[in-house]
């Protein structure tokens, strides 16, 4: 990552992990990096790019760290999430990329691939048993993180299970 790229995103993840925004844009980028638009706009084409990018290099990276196995994967995303709780349920509301199903399934379904499951399995029937842990993630999200996290872990590890039985079969 270049550095003005770096500072891009250091300076968003510092904004966006301070408060709740209802709205952050070009503009406010471009007063708390101190960077031009055109600079902004050089290394992305709008501010949905932004996001995703952080989420990209900042939290998927972060997460799967460590990891060895998607039982990892489970713990470490949930951990994450309520340690930057701010800066997750920021993306989460801000972005219309990442609320789009296929992109959160493509996102499970690597992960997924990485530790768990043989590349050549259907996508269809893969997608329909990777919506219950969409519906899991979402419904928590949504829900301000109110409950538990030992249910929700439980809960993504239960669809795991499913899924590992219905697609290595």
């Amino acid at each position: 990552m270049n550095l003005t790229k770096k500072h891009l995103m250091d300076t968003m993840e510092t904004q966006l992990s301070s408060c709740a925004y209802e709205k952050y844009t070009i503009t406010d980028l471009t007063k708390t990096s101190k960077m031009s638009r055109s600079t902004i706009y050089y290394h992305f084409d709008c501010i949905e790019d932004i996001y995703l990018y952080l989420f990209e290099n900042t939290v998927i990276r972060k997460v799967m760290l460590e990891c060895t196995n998607y039982d990892e994967v489970i713990v470490s995303t949930i951990d994450y999430i309520l340690a930057n709780k701010i800066l997750c349920l920021n993306l989460y509301h801000l972005t219309t990329l990442m609320n789009r199903q296929d992109y959160l399934l493509g996102i499970l379904s690597a992960s997924f691939h990485r530790f768990e499951l043989p590349l050549n399995t259907p996508l269809l029937t893969e997608n329909y048993l990777m919506g219950g842990f969409l519906f899991v993630m979402t419904t928590w999200l949504d829900g301000k993180m109110v409950t538990d996290k030992k249910i929700v872990i439980q809960q993504l590890h239960d669809y795991g299970n499913i899924v590992k039985t219905h697609l290595t079969i």
